[in-house]
């Protein structure tokens, strides 16, 4: 992914960060540009060394993005807007590192048929299914010793063990499976 400059057509819109196609100002998410899949990163840096933690995801952000097949979320994500993801026609798959955070009823619309959400054990409200995992290692989804999904770009490398269980250091299980619809 290139990082190109964007240019904001608005005189009244202006951004801090522009990192692997987000548009970011402060701690919020503004917009997309980009396909594939995302992963929203924890923290920000801006131009001048300012660092950011990424809060929230804005209202309308990614929007009508009908090439995003799958977003991961970071573990501090505060909330989710109104029609952030609304109209995204290829996105399958959300995939949160920690707690959910408050997501708008109207948040994720228009999606693909098969759109899951992957949680460490808790609900999503929105009517979505959910599939619950045990660990997440460089965009790769693992649970029930198999992978479940990935939410990454490029080659990945599938580990032979993972951690089910990150309050139990050194507790590895083999990974047997990958799951069909991954």
């Amino acid at each position: 992914i290139l990082d190109l400059p964007v240019v904001v057509s608005s005189p009244n819109e202006s951004y801090d960060v522009y990192h692997e196609g987000l548009v970011i100002r402060g701690s919020e998410i503004l917009t997309y540009v980009g396909g594939g899949t995302v992963a929203i990163p924890g923290e920000v840096t801006d131009a001048a060394g300012q660092e950011y933690q990424v809060l929230e995801i804005g209202t309308h952000a990614f929007e009508g993005c009908s090439q995003l097949a799958g977003v991961s979320f970071p573990e501090y994500l505060n909330q989710i807007g109104s029609g952030a993801f609304e109209g995204c026609s290829s996105l399958t798959r959300a995939v949160y590192q920690g707690n959910i955070p408050t997501v708008a009823p109207d948040a994720f619309l228009g999606l693909h048929p098969t759109f899951k959400h992957y949680t460490l054990g808790q609900s999503v409200p929105g009517g979505y299914p959910a599939e619950f995992y045990e660990s997440y290692v460089d965009g790769l989804v693992l649970g029930n010793n198999e992978v479940l999904t990935y939410v990454g770009g490029g080659t990945v490398s599938i580990p032979a063990y993972y951690n089910p269980d990150p309050r139990s250091p050194g507790w590895q299980e083999p990974v047997h499976f990958i799951k069909d619809d991954a």
